[in-house]
């Protein structure tokens, strides 16, 4: 099921994805918020391994 409600329709030029880019802005915001230093770590650790693949 899909649910789409948009404050501002998205075929209005200029202003259809200012309220999509707010609701992001925002989702963005509250999850950066609870990323603690071991997160990061974690993830750096991640990154910092090879991954397998075709060379």
């Amino acid at each position: 099921m899909k649910i789409r409600a948009d404050l501002i329709p998205d075929m209005i030029a200029g202003l259809g994805f200012a309220d999509d880019a707010a609701l992001l802005t925002a989702v963005v915001s509250l999850v950066a918020a609870h990323i603690t230093p071991t997160h990061r770590a974690a993830a750096a650790r991640a990154l910092d391994k090879e991954l397998p693949g075709p060379r």
